[in-house]
């Protein structure tokens, strides 16, 4: 299952009829997958809001609402892409410790996408980070933080010392791309130059 970067809950369903669209479609009877529904809709704090409109809620109901979406399905991997981009920040920190709550309490194997260092190393067991064009496997980092983990943790020494690390990293890959965007871009001044040279 994936929750994506964008909003993917229908807009003329309300958000009980958006968690238990997936199992109605499999064939579970629309009570049996409503009662579902509203089981994780009491699990990612949106009791009271089952029959509101994904437009009538705040960017971080909908996001708590996709993330229920897939977890009805019980899948064996979930995929989150980016699913906090555009929150503020406390917001943000909110969804983080929902996450966390939530996805100890499942247990359920998650790949999580994010280009936010802090939230990767709070979330995380192991933090993946890619290299530069060809994208592959740089490095990958061992998070050795307790569980369960606070939003407070990101004070911890362990923490820092984790940040920094993938900071590097990060800071390598990022030179790589802008000395190859950098000889670029010189080497079409150099082409544009000429250019103008022969008229």
């Amino acid at each position: 299952m994936v929750v994506f970067q964008e909003t993917a809950l229908f807009p003329w369903m309300t958000l009980i009829d958006n968690i238990a669209f997936g199992p109605i479609q499999a064939g579970v009877p629309k009570l049996s997958a409503h009662e579902q529904a509203r089981a994780l809709l009491s699990k990612v704090g949106l009791t009271g809001f089952e029959h509101r409109f994904p437009d009538q809620v705040s960017g971080g109901m909908q996001r708590r609402a996709e993330v229920a979406r897939a977890l009805i399905n019980r899948p064996k991997v979930l995929l989150l892409d980016e699913p906090f981009r555009g929150l503020d920040h406390m917001s943000r920190g909110l969804m983080q410790e929902y996450f966390l709550r939530l996805f100890e309490d499942e247990g359920i194997t998650t790949l999580f996408v994010t280009s936010e260092v802090d939230e990767a190393i709070l979330l995380a067991d192991r933090v993946i980070v890619l290299s530069y064009k060809p994208t592959a496997v740089k490095s990958i980092l061992d998070v050795f933080l307790p569980r369960p983990r606070t939003f407070q943790m990101q004070t911890l020494p362990q923490f820092a010392e984790l940040k920094g690390a993938t900071l590097q990293l990060l800071y390598e890959e990022a030179l790589k791309g802008f000395v190859k965007g950098t000889a670029a871009s010189a080497e079409l001044d150099r082409l544009m130059a000429a250019q103008r040279s022969m008229r």
